[in-house]
């Protein structure tokens, strides 16, 4: 391989990174949107209330009945969850105890993509398919 290709393919890597980091960012704004639109119409109506509909969590399904997220509350912290046509979880959102925190995972359920917030500042993790960091920043 020259140089030349060298250079080409780190190029296109640095491209695909920043369009990975982009979209991830996007994703995750997108998301807590939705969960903060569906728990502000839950509180805009005050007579699901009067007619006892509370709960912990929320599950999701597909027109076949098959679970594909869920909605609710661990410990305190809301969180939305999705998973694939497998019942794996991919994508999971959390409020953690320093802040907001988003992971992708793979068609394994495992955690590859971590994105969080801590109290010094953002972190963004990319993980092998043993949990072990390959990448993060800062």
């Amino acid at each position: 391989m020259t140089a030349e290709e060298t250079l080409a393919r780190l190029a296109r890597l640095e491209r695909d990174y920043r369009r990975l980091r982009t979209a991830v960012l996007i994703g995750a704004v997108v998301l807590v949107g939705v969960a903060l639109g569906v728990v502000e119409s839950f509180r805009e109506r005050s007579d699901l209330h009067e007619y006892g509909l509370e709960t912990d969590s929320v599950t999701i399904h597909d027109r076949s009945g098959r679970r594909v997220g869920s909605l609710g509350a661990y410990d305190d912290r809301p969180y939305l969850k999705f998973l694939d046509t497998s019942g794996k979880e991919r994508m999971f959102l959390a409020l953690e105890g320093s802040g907001p925190a988003f992971t992708l995972s793979d068609s394994d359920g495992r955690a590859r993509v971590r994105l969080s917030m801590k109290e010094r500042g953002g972190l963004l993790e990319i993980l092998d398919a043993d949990g072990q960091r390959v990448w993060s920043a800062p």
